[in-house]
């Protein structure tokens, strides 16, 4: 919301930290491979801890809609190296099992970080996630959120409930191509300036960043 440059510098902190947390303990909870047991007559496939993760991280700060959302795409390599130096393929299962709980982390992280660093305030944790006090007005976090907004639409249009498997159909259908030609200021005084703009940009001026906090 061209928020000033302290506070969006803790902002990408946080969440470059958080994304940082989440990563590690997939690597410790969820880094494993499946080969064949040296020691078994017949093939049998054991579980053994990889070396670590790898992969790439893409960094983008808009929606596929054009609304403000800092955010992160990690793409996990196929091929992991393993203690014995050789690579084999990522175990899905262990990946995909603890994947929401490498979620709750990164928020969680997000939020002592900007707490501490920003003195916010959250609300109630549902899922893992929880709203900033003072920023929860369902109306205004509905005006920022248009892929929400799509996707619900598309479901009551089909009149399909409101149920994981329908909502990632909807994503599907009603996925549009990412603008990446507006500049990102652009985009911002367009944000500043929709209906809930004025009361974002009070809540951000009203902030005391403690960027030196330990």
């Amino acid at each position: 919301m061209g928020a000033d440059s302290s506070v969006r510098s803790i902002v990408d902190e946080a969440h470059q930290a958080a994304v940082s947390q989440a990563l590690d303990y997939l690597s410790e909870h969820a880094g494993y491979t499946r080969k064949q047991d040296p020691a078994a007559s017949k093939k049998r496939l054991i579980i053994e801890k990889l070396a670590g993760i790898s992969g790439v991280k893409y960094e983008h700060r808009t929606s596929r809609a054009g609304d403000p959302h800092v955010h992160s795409h990690v793409l996990l390599a196929n091929k992991q190296l393993c203690q014995d130096g050789k690579t084999r393929t990522l175990d899905g299962v262990s990946l995909y099992h603890e994947a929401r709980a490498a979620g709750m982390v990164y928020q969680a992280t997000v939020r002592e970080i900007l707490s501490r660093k920003l003195g916010v305030e959250f609300g109630d944790v549902v899922n893992g996630c929880a709203e900033i006090v003072g920023l929860d007005d369902p109306e205004l976090l509905a005006s920022y959120s248009t892929r929400a907004r799509e996707i619900d639409q598309w479901q009551a249009e089909n009149g399909l409930e409101t149920r994981a498997a329908y909502e990632r159909i909807a994503q599907k259908i009603t996925r549009r191509t990412k603008d990446t030609e507006t500049p990102l200021d652009e985009l911002e005084t367009e944000w500043a300036s929709a209906e809930h703009g004025a009361t974002v940009r009070a809540f951000v001026d009203g902030l005391e960043p403690r960027s030196k906090a330990a």
